[in-house]
């Protein structure tokens, strides 16, 4: 299980630990699906939740082979239970009734996520 754990000093004197996973949607999302998907990953002791972007519509969308011509949603989840990348992709799968196909668990980190532009400069 590939975990990337963020250590934060508080003001409390003690360390939180943080785990951070990226969710990738691809495709239209259903109405709700946004704050339900916030709701759910409560489960795991969210420390934040973000929506980082919404890709334009891509004729090939990185990491989703097998699709065409979707848009790719995309939210950063940081947590203080660990979370099992594979495990959470298919229990969000089954939990709102995405195709598989359709989504994706990741670190943020992860080299897949470092694309570079044309001058040179990596981008996430």
């Amino acid at each position: 299980m590939q975990t990337q754990i963020r250590i934060n000093n508080t003001h409390e004197n003690f360390q939180r630990i943080s785990y951070r996973v990226r969710i990738k949607v691809a495709g239209e999302l259903p109405e709700g699906f946004e704050s339900n998907l916030k709701s759910y990953m409560e489960k795991f002791q969210t420390v934040s939740f973000k929506k980082v972007a919404s890709t334009p519509i891509q004729e090939h969308p990185h990491e989703f082979p097998r699709l065409k011509n979707m848009e790719v949603t995309i939210f950063d989840v940081d947590a203080e239970y660990p979370i099992g990348f594979q495990q959470l992709e298919e229990v969000l799968t089954a939990q709102f009734g995405i195709s598989p196909d359709h989504l994706r668990v990741k670190h943020p980190n992860d080299q897949t996520e470092l694309t570079t532009d044309e001058d040179g400069e990596y981008e996430p």
